[in-house]
């Protein structure tokens, strides 16, 4: 019977970690769509601004590298949460920066966050999909991501004119932050 039905509480950790790959989305491109206002008010050249785009994904390179596979000693669940909570807190400092060099650590942090929890997501969902979904819910899991790049896109483009590109940021670091919430209050590690 197993093979064939999954309970309330599997669904719900499949989409969690839908919403947590969307999530991963948003966090990423944000910087990428407010790129041009955050050039016109600091003045940068764009080569700058790529050192900003080269510090988030430096960070989740080694947060793949480095945070993810202790998923497999201390439980995917403490991942989960520590990488939550460095991606929120770098979204917010984002949205409070006023210095590059400040943005350069802030962006590496909120990388090492995402990249302690990309690597782990379709694994936590093939764990807790029975034999009849787990394909499905792991192609699920993995379309989250251009979903909520698709997402940022039109969120940006309407925020980012009528309040800026810090507000862009803030939404952000909110939406990881109930995303926090939600994984201490429902997710566990799987048998």
């Amino acid at each position: 019977c197993d093979h064939f039905y999954m309970s309330l509480y599997q669904f719900i950790i499949v989409a969690m970690c839908f919403i947590l790959n969307m999530n991963d989305a948003i966090d990423v491109l944000v910087v990428s769509f407010s790129g041009s206002e955050i050039l016109n008010e600091w003045g940068i050249s764009k080569t700058l601004m790529g050192y900003i785009f080269s510090a988030g994904l430096l960070g989740m390179t080694l947060g793949a590298f480095f945070l993810a596979p202790l998923g497999d000693k201390i439980g995917r669940r403490k991942i989960f949460i520590a990488s939550l909570i460095l991606i929120s807190s770098g979204m917010f400092l984002v949205s409070a920066c006023d210095t590059y060099y400040h943005m350069l650590i802030f962006r590496f942090i909120t990388g090492l966050g995402i990249g302690g929890i990309l690597p782990t997501l379709a694994t936590t969902a093939s764990e807790f999909s029975n034999e009849k979904y787990r394909d499905f819910n792991v192609s699920l899991v993995q379309a989250g991501w251009p979903l909520g790049a698709i997402f940022t896109g039109f969120f940006c483009a309407w925020a980012i004119p009528l309040y800026g590109w810090r507000f862009a940021f803030l939404v952000a670091g909110i939406v990881s932050t109930l995303m926090l919430v939600g994984v201490i209050l429902f997710m566990t590690d799987s048998i």
